[in-house]
């Protein structure tokens, strides 16, 4: 929460009760902050969780020329996990 929030989330708690509604609607929104942060990071995931599987099948080949031929497998079985996770 950034220091901004965190002041005034400080001012209205000291109003106690009458600022209940306020500080919830804070909460809510940093909430959804929140929420959006993690839905990015999962997409970043996504890239490294490849970037990783590249990396680690080249090393097995000996080579990333696995990667630029054309068909460098019998099938895209190798790549379900980028599918699963949409």
């Amino acid at each position: 929460m950034p220091l901004k929030e965190i002041k005034q989330f400080s001012a209205a708690l000291r109003l106690g009760d009458s600022s209940l509604e306020e500080r919830y609607a804070m909460f809510k929104e940093r909430k959804e902050a929140v929420l959006e942060q993690i839905s990015k990071l999962q997409e970043v995931l996504k890239i490294i969780e490849y970037k990783c599987w590249y990396y680690q099948t080249a090393i097995e080949a000996g080579t990333e020329k696995i990667h630029t031929q054309e068909k460098p497998f019998a099938d895209d079985s190798c790549l379900d996990f980028l599918k699963e996770e949409k």
